[in-house]
């Protein structure tokens, strides 16, 4: 890929992830330690950032660098997680199959309670 179709792809791939996870321009700036203007200028494609402020928004965004750099089959469907999935996330990584097995039951159960309001895997 290069360096043209990465600026496109890394548009692109900002774009959903801010809007999928409802983060303004602003937050991502603030958080990057740029204006709201550099930050416009990459969400439009104008710009693209030197790789040590890729490094911090995919910190933003709990996401790698191939998650924002590289073209995803799925981006309709990205999804970054909060600090607090990630970690339960890697809790649950290193239970063996009896300890994920009891997460899986209580998650079951407690879906059973959502579902009437849960689409597609989405709140509605």
């Amino acid at each position: 890929m290069d360096r043209t179709e990465t600026a496109i792809v890394f548009t692109k791939n900002l774009n959903i992830y801010l809007s999928n996870n409802n983060i303004s321009q602003n937050e991502l700036a603030k958080y990057v330690g740029v204006s709201n203007t550099t930050v416009n200028n990459w969400v439009k494609g104008y710009k693209t950032p030197r790789m040590d402020k890729v490094d911090k928004i995919c910190d933003f965004l709990h996401i790698s660098r191939g998650q924002l750099l590289e073209e995803n089959i799925h981006n309709s469907n990205i999804l970054s997680l909060s600090k607090e999935e990630t970690v339960i996330i890697k809790k649950y990584r290193s239970l063996d199959e009896r300890g994920k097995a009891a997460v899986n039951d209580t998650l079951n159960r407690e879906y059973e309670f959502v579902r009437p309001k849960v689409q597609d895997d989405k709140v509605i």
